[in-house]
């Protein structure tokens, strides 16, 4: 039960966002920066026609 417990608490920190919608090509980069920025220990996958960000 305990174990159960502590596995839970760590799904609630496991987050992915896969967002669609049209990025224009010159802010892609500035898109991925600010990212970085505030999320450090994700990864990251930006495209023109989504993004995903893996917490």
């Amino acid at each position: 039960e305990h174990n159960l417990y502590q596995f839970v608490e760590q799904l609630k920190q496991l987050v992915y966002w896969k967002i669609f919608g049209k990025i224009a090509r010159e802010k892609v980069k500035s898109y991925r920066l600010m990212i970085q920025t505030r999320f450090p220990n994700s990864q990251i996958d930006i495209q023109i026609l989504k993004w995903r960000l893996w917490m």
